[in-house]
């Protein structure tokens, strides 16, 4: 195969995976995921898995202003993005903030995460959102958090393919073009 050739085919590949970036704060992500607007269990995501230090290390990178790694969605034709990787950050804030649906009672009530495990502020363990002074509260309101995006025009093999690369799993691109 020349040159030219193989320019080609790499340039059809990146035809079929359209994609766009877009900072978001973590807030606005609470939002899209109480409206219904942000999927979060795909059937090829994976199972939650972090226990309550892992979260409560995610929250204390999120209090001290660490950059994070983006949440990658893919947009669905009726304007829905559902989550292809970020579920055990998305799903901490959300079990830290109270809306996780997971950490509810028979009757309801929320079970808001206590922070545990967090070793750069220790003075953080044993807190609950609720109650953190109002200033980190805002700071974690405004936190940006970049969503990578994959258009719904993409071919849809790719966005299975994408997951299990992102995800260190064996792919063969043979199962994207001999399924397109």
């Amino acid at each position: 195969m020349n040159s030219v050739s193989l320019i080609r085919l790499v340039d059809e590949q990146i035809k079929q995976l359209r994609t766009n970036s877009l900072d978001l704060s973590i807030n606005e992500l609470v939002d899209m995921y109480t409206r219904a607007e942000l999927v979060i269990s795909p059937e090829y995501q994976s199972l939650w898995r972090w226990n309550e230090q892992q979260q409560s290390q995610f929250i204390e990178s999120l209090i001290l202003e660490l950059p994070v790694p983006p949440l990658f969605v893919i947009k669905k034709a009726d304007s829905v993005y559902e989550l292809i990787d970020g579920l055990q950050r998305l799903s901490s804030y959300l079990h830290f903030h109270g809306n996780h649906p997971d950490y509810r009672d028979k009757q309801g009530n929320t079970h808001f995460l206590t922070l545990a495990g967090c070793h750069i502020v220790k003075e953080l363990n044993h807190l609950t959102y609720e109650q953190l002074p109002q200033a980190i509260k805002i700071k974690l309101k405004y936190y940006l958090i970049r969503l990578e995006i994959i258009k719904k025009e993409s071919n849809k093999q790719l966005h299975k393919a994408w997951f299990k690369k992102l995800h260190g799993q064996d792919f063969l691109l043979t199962e994207v073009t001999q399924a397109a």
